[in-house]
């Protein structure tokens, strides 16, 4: 009967020996744990995580001013624009135009003897570009803003009541734009931007009895250095979520 109580006690001191030490190892894991955790740098924002404000990390925007003049003559353009954050203070821009005759044309149709010429129009623009938010201290998307942008821009203008002719029209832009993005109120925003960059635009004329092609440029500057420098100036509105 002894020996049993001393068997029992010698495995009851093992068993608080063994609790001990693995108390103690507990111990020291979590706090290497909460030390790692005291140490690690913020998380840069992805497109499942927000940096400071989730429902800023998209923007929608429109040009007030491309529908009555579009980049194009006598076009008008329906330009929508999405700006996605992929990291803090890095966005990207995808936008997209559906060009039509603009409006001022649609008026001067109405007041002036235009008979023989019915114009036609149709076409499209696409864009991407890059920003990045320079102020640390303004949460993005407000604040100044540098980055490049690339674009093509495409429209065919003919006469409906011709000979089939057309005109087909491209504009190859790329260029460094300067910008900043005020919030108004709400999720509203008011962005304008200016830069420089590199054009190329031309257009190619069809004659539609003999179907003879011509290129002419479409590039007008005062100076001939000037014909394939860009110059770029626009306000967009957006809405944030």
């Amino acid at each position: 009967m002894q020996k049993r109580s001393i068997f029992a006690l010698g495995i009851y001191r093992k068993f608080l020996l063994w609790l001990l030490v693995s108390v103690g190892i507990v111990s020291v894991v979590s706090a290497q744990e909460t030390d790692s955790i005291l140490v690690q740098p913020k998380k840069l924002k992805t497109f499942k995580e927000s940096y400071r404000s989730a429902k800023h990390n998209n923007v929608i925007k429109f040009s007030p001013v491309a529908p009555f003049v579009g980049q194009i003559p006598v076009a008008g353009e329906l330009r929508v624009v999405y700006e996605r954050f992929i990291t803090y203070n890095n966005s990207i821009t995808i936008g997209g135009s559906f060009n039509y005759i603009s409006i001022p044309y649609k008026i001067m149709e109405a007041i002036v003897d235009t008979s023989g010429i019915k114009l036609q129009l149709w076409g499209g623009r696409g864009q991407i570009g890059y920003r990045y938010y320079v102020l640390k201290s303004i949460d993005a998307p407000q604040g100044l803003w540098v980055g490049p942008i690339a674009s093509y821009n495409y429209a065919r203008i003919s006469n409906t009541r011709g000979n089939k002719s057309y005109t087909d029209y491209h504009y190859i832009n790329a260029g460094f734009l300067v910008g900043y993005q005020l919030h108004m109120k709400n999720n509203w925003y008011f962005d304008g931007f200016t830069g420089l960059g590199y054009r190329n635009n031309f257009g190619i004329f069809k004659d539609g009895i003999s179907g003879r092609t011509e290129r002419y440029d479409l590039a007008i500057a005062p100076l001939p250095f000037l014909k394939h420098v860009k110059y770029y100036l626009a306000v967009h509105f957006g809405y944030a979520f």
